[in-house]
């Protein structure tokens, strides 16, 4: 039985074949060391609560003896509480796991598979995977989505208007509130941030429209231009749909 130190847990060397060594604590009763033949280090925890034998152990190095040691001393303090310490555990294990499976990035790459790829076009998923997953948005990616404030978003937008990238900004606006409304669909999270948020810059909508003596004239301009030039801009005259898509 010793003081556990970080220097001697590194130190210790493998137990003889056939054999484990158990080094016990004296800062922590029931606490101590476990190194087997093949080098395998863990700590652990014995200890009763009520009329049950209780074990606990935690991998080395990836838990290290500050944080084993100060677990273990919380968990005696549940087990005079009569609480047991192994629930607490699984608890945290538990929202560690809540807490991965819901970061911004996680959540974003489900919202891919599951929403935009079943139903939009190429060139409006790479618009998205630009706006969840680009540079504008890096910081928030293993951010618990549930951390993600309108002032979060806010700052981003901000930054984008301030480089000049004002229509991407209120494209990115456009894409974040529905990825946030899927989410609240989806029970992730109650209120999106982006709710009731306006648009960062003014949209520059064009008020002036072609006349009909114009109209024949570009008409002709196009059956002059030929190819496929005259009938992609034919279509957008007579569609009024998106460029990208008549294209």
């Amino acid at each position: 039985r010793k003081v556990l130190t970080d220097a001697m847990v590194q130190k210790l060397k493998p137990a003889p074949a056939c054999k484990r060594n158990e080094f016990w604590d004296a800062v922590v009763p029931g606490f101590g060391l476990r190194v087997t033949d093949a080098g395998g280090k863990s700590f652990f925890l014995r200890s009763r609560i009520g009329s049950e034998q209780l074990r606990m152990s935690w991998h080395y190095p990836a838990t290290s003896l500050e944080k084993a040691r100060a677990t273990a001393k919380a968990a005696l303090q549940d087990i005079e509480k009569g609480i047991d310490p192994r629930l607490s555990l699984l608890a945290e294990r538990q929202e560690n796991q809540d807490r991965l499976r819901n970061t911004f990035k996680a959540v974003g790459e489900r919202f891919m598979k599951q929403y935009a790829e079943p139903r939009l076009a190429d060139n409006t998923q790479r618009e998205y995977r630009r706006v969840l997953f680009g540079p504008d948005t890096e910081a928030w990616a293993k951010r618990p989505i549930t951390s993600i404030t309108r002032a979060d978003v806010r700052f981003i937008l901000d930054a984008m208007v301030e480089r000049g990238s004002t229509s991407a900004a209120n494209n990115a606006l456009a894409y974040l509130k529905k990825f946030f409304g899927w989410c609240a669909e989806k029970d992730i999270l109650e209120v999106p941030p982006t709710d009731r948020m306006k648009a960062p810059s003014p949209k520059t909508i064009g008020e002036r429209a072609l006349n009909e003596s114009e109209i024949v004239e570009v008409w002709q301009a196009f059956n002059a231009a030929g190819g496929p030039f005259r009938d992609l801009f034919k279509l957008l005259l007579l569609t009024g749909q998106r460029r990208s898509e008549v294209g």
